[in-house]
């Protein structure tokens, strides 16, 4: 194939004139970021991504550096369900150190909010009901909203609005459930 004549009929460029000066653009641009590290910059946080992303899921690290991981994938909206299923031994471990582990727990319900997984929705559920802080429990009404529709959701935040000591959480558990996954 031959390239068409440099302008079309009434003066125009041609669409082969036209792609080979948008070609040229597209250089001189990806030039002139890398002279300013733009790319670089980018490269670096995507490795700093990747990183966070084998720190989250690594079991042997340490809870404070994986939690750590977790803050950085959230902020990007990079949490995948493997990172989710991974948190979910972190979880456990927090329940046993009793109220030491609510740091924990609040950061998970915090950072995790809004992902859909049946694991840590099942761990939320089967500690709720043991949860003594009433401050804890609110942050996973908020939690749990998030995670609908889903029929066992449904079923404990009918149960906490009709059930929880706290009139303020029956409140709370009672809106939650009537607004749905989007809060309205």
């Amino acid at each position: 194939l031959k390239p068409g004549p440099a302008t079309a009929p009434g003066g125009r460029p041609s669409t082969d004139a036209t792609i080979e000066g948008l070609r040229g653009q597209q250089q001189q641009l990806e030039s002139r970021l890398n002279e300013l590290g733009v790319l670089e910059h980018f490269e670096e946080k995507q490795r700093a991504l990747e990183s966070a992303h084998g720190l989250a899921l690594n079991p042997e690290a340490d809870a404070k550096d994986r939690l750590e991981a977790l803050g950085l994938l959230r902020k990007a909206e990079r949490i995948d369900d493997q990172v989710v299923t991974s948190m979910v031994d972190l979880w456990d471990a927090s329940l046993a150190q009793g109220a030491k582990g609510g740091w924990t727990r609040w950061y998970l319900l915090d950072n995790l909010e809004g992902i859909q997984n049946e694991a840590f929705r099942d761990s939320i559920l089967e500690w709720i009901p043991d949860e003594e802080s009433p401050k804890m429990r609110s942050r996973a009404i908020e939690t749990l909203g998030s995670m609908l529709p889903d029929p066992n959701i449904d079923e404990w935040l009918e149960y906490l609005g009709g059930n929880d000591p706290d009139p303020e959480l029956r409140k709370q558990a009672a809106a939650t459930r009537a607004a749905g996954p989007d809060g309205k």
